[in-house]
């Protein structure tokens, strides 16, 4: 899993809350953060389920993603937006998924925007 992040340290924590709860954990979650309002390690050392690599970048959310892909070494990546808000199986219905289709080369879950 790749998250980009810039100065949203509160939206980053709770999403990384809620990934240290699902009932599939991420095998990676690399982190790349080109902001200055930044997790401290002890905020992040909080989340004993996840596999956590944090690394600084310039900013621009292309060179964070690029940066996460180069890094990671899990067959499948899953980016991730740092506001996003997952339900508890998501990941675990995407990679079902992917067994059934293992021809499968890219998956995209259905994203709904909440209003008011």
């Amino acid at each position: 899993m790749v998250i980009p992040t810039c100065n949203r340290k509160a939206r980053l924590i709770s999403l990384l809350r809620d990934l240290d709860r699902f009932s599939y954990i991420p095998a990676e979650v690399i982190i790349v953060d080109s902001g200055d309002d930044q997790p401290s390690p002890e905020e992040l050392s909080v989340f004993t389920n996840l596999s956590i690599q944090y690394i600084r970048t310039e900013k621009s959310v292309c060179i964070q993603r690029n940066t996460g892909i180069a890094k990671a070494v899990s067959p499948w990546i899953f980016l991730c937006d740092d506001d996003m808000e997952l339900p508890q199986d998501y990941l675990q219905k995407l990679v079902a998924y992917a067994m059934s289709y293992p021809e499968t080369g890219a998956i995209s879950g259905v994203w709904l925007e909440q209003v008011d």
